[in-house]
């Protein structure tokens, strides 16, 4: 039987709630009894062993059911090609990328967050200087300095306490990398996925 690997994906989804229903409402598979009791919650010892062994047979039969279609659906994902962001690769790592951009997003914020502090940091700091430079000016130099030592002065202090951004990664160059990849890729992948999963077969017995 040829099915879709979207037909598949929803099939065993109902396989998932078809197996938890039938263990929980499943008769109980062994009950204590009396050596002359002839019947068993209104049925008579053959009748409840062949509902208790059917039962047992059908729950086996749908869970090796979800395990074919859900190998099937892997092997299919690890061999058909798709394009997302002009990018080739295969359904199975195109899922596998979806599930893990949560780790990119999370190194996004980390790092806007970090360049918003450390700038915010410097133009504060930076913004109190000039009243430090004056308090210095007048402890170092006295009441009359010349003009050339007050500007070589404030000079050598502007450049010693001067606060400037560090930036070994070049952090808004990964920044926008990372933004536009991250956007590229959510934008596509979940039409991408349902338009293969749509045109991709697989046959089950």
């Amino acid at each position: 039987m040829e099915m879709s690997i979207h037909r598949a994906l929803a099939e065993l989804k109902l396989l998932d709630k078809r197996i938890e229903k039938s263990i929980m409402e499943s008769p109980s598979y062994c009950v204590p009894k009396k050596k002359e009791e002839k019947i068993i919650n209104g049925s008579t010892l053959q009748e409840y062993s062949k509902k208790v062994e059917g039962t047992f047979d059908s729950v086996i039969s749908l869970i090796e059911r979800k395990e074919q279609i859900k190998s099937k659906i892997m092997y299919s994902n690890a061999i058909t090609k798709v394009v997302v962001a002009e990018e080739e690769m295969t359904v199975a790592e195109a899922i596998e990328r979806k599930n893990n951009i949560k780790h990119k997003q999370r190194l996004l914020e980390r790092l806007q967050r970090d360049l918003y502090i450390a700038n915010n940091q410097i133009e504060d700091m930076n913004s109190r200087l000039p009243d430090k430079l004056e308090s210095f000016l007048k402890a170092t130099l006295g009441d009359n300095p010349s003009t050339k030592e007050i500007e070589t002065v404030s000079e050598m202090f502007m450049e010693k306490n001067k606060l400037a951004l560090y930036d070994p990664i070049d952090i808004k160059t990964k920044i926008e990398k990372l933004e536009k990849e991250i956007d590229e890729f959510l934008t596509e992948v979940d039409f991408v996925l349902s338009e293969s999963n749509s045109r991709t077969t697989i046959e089950i017995d």
